[in-house]
Parts: structure tokens; sequence; C-alpha cells
């Protein structure tokens, strides 16, 4: 995470009173992203629309289609685990997102395994280091061996994340019922709900005109220049 993103969060967690957690970092892409974000956090009314509802009502016929989900068991507090069971969830989550033309939330290892994985690469560099250092007695050696086994151990351990992709079926903690998966969508689909509603996010918006000045002051790109599809990275230089 670049300094320049940390600073322009900060900032804006501090001008309008809300907390950006570290996990939410990858949903704001864009302006547009972070601008709906903010929206939700601090409860903005742009429209007599409820996109709250809209959100539900797109999860519910997703569902519904994608799925095979009676409409009578989608309720605010139905768990997620009675209508998406983790036997197949990867292949139902996937037609849920395409059906819905939306992002969901990514679905995590188990604990145990993401533990796993992470003693396992520090131990494989770790061994590396420690091969290195034995052969100290050999100008080359060292070298050498750290050469050999470094890149190694990277491989291992890309290898290992690829081939446990499947294992990745588990909900986040905040992501437990419908109701909370309706949030979660509504915070990342925010720009997105409301541009298929018709209401495209105006110049004139109080919250757009404090955050585009907030990006242009961070990131030394002029106020022309900052558009809502303008991506952080590939097009502001945010790194």
């Amino acid at each position: 995470m670049g300094l320049d993103v940390v600073e322009l969060v900060m900032d804006v967690e501090e001008e309008f009173d809300i907390k950006v957690p570290d996990g939410d970092y990858e949903f704001l892409a864009t302006v547009g992203d972070f601008h709906g974000y903010i929206c939700v956090k601090t409860q903005v009314k742009k429209s007599d629309v409820c996109l709250s509802s809209k959100a539900f009502l797109r999860l519910r016929r997703g569902l519904m289609s994608a799925i095979g989900i009676d409409r009578e068991q989608v309720r605010l507090e139905t768990p997620i685990d009675e209508l998406v069971p983790i036997s197949g969830r990867r292949q139902n989550w996937h037609r849920l997102q395409e059906d819905m033309r939306v992002r969901l939330p990514e679905l995590r290892r188990p604990e145990w395994l993401s533990t796993t994985l992470q003693t396992g690469a520090i131990a494989a560099i770790l061994v590396s280091f420690l091969t290195a250092s034995a052969t100290l007695t050999d100008p080359f050696g060292p070298k050498l061996v750290w050469l050999s086994l470094f890149p190694l151990s990277i491989a291992a351990t890309v290898l290992a994340y690829w081939l446990t992709v499947p294992w990745a079926v588990c909900l986040s903690p905040g992501c437990v019922t419908i109701r909370n998966l309706t949030t979660t969508v509504l915070n990342q689909n925010y720009y997105r709900l409301l541009s298929r509603e018709n209401l495209p996010v105006e110049p004139s918006d109080e919250v757009y005109r404090r955050l585009v000045n907030m990006v242009s002051e961070h990131l030394g790109v002029p106020l022309e220049d900052i558009h809502p599809e303008s991506r952080f990275i590939e097009d502001l230089g945010c790194g």
C-alpha cells in the first residue's frame, strides 16, 4: 500500500468522519468507487431510490435464477450457509456474481489453511537462508545456494496458494447473513448500482467535489483530469 493512498485515506476519514478498514481498500479502485463508499458510510441520500432495497432485490433475484433458491427462503436474517452451502459454493458464488453483475466479497481459505500457508512460506525462506549460511566456507557457496533455493521457495509458495484455491470457500466474518451480504454488495457496488438506476454522479455533488479536491491535492493531478471512472493506480498514478 503506497504512502499516497494511506495519506489520502487518512484525510478522507478525518474529513468525512468515517473509518475505512484496510480490507476495504481493494474495493476503492476508482474515484467513483470511493465516492460511493463515502456516501454509504455517511448515509448521504442521492435520490428517492432506496439502493439498499435494490441491492437486496438484486441479490434475491440472483439467488433464485443462478442457484435455484426459493423466493421465500431469502430473508434478511437467513444465514448464507443455508442458501449457499460449502459444497459447490465456489461454483455457485461465481454464477451468482455473473448473474447479478456486481462484485461479491471474496471467498476465503479456512483460517487454519491460511496460517499453514503463511508459516510454510516463512519456513521455506528461512531454510534457504540457513542452508546458504551453512556453506560460508566456500566463497561462492552461500550465493549459489541462495540463488537456487530462494526462487524455489517462492515458486513452491505460489504453487501452494494456487493449488489451495478450491479450498477458498469460507465467508468473511462480517458476511454471515443475507443482511450482511446485502450491505457488503451495496458498499462494494454503490457507484455501479447508482449508474444502473440512471443516477450518475453529478460534478456539483458536495461529497464528490470535496473528494476530488482532496485527490487533486494529494496526487498532484489537475481537477479537470479527475473523473468518476478514473482509476487511482492506472490513471492517477497513485502508488
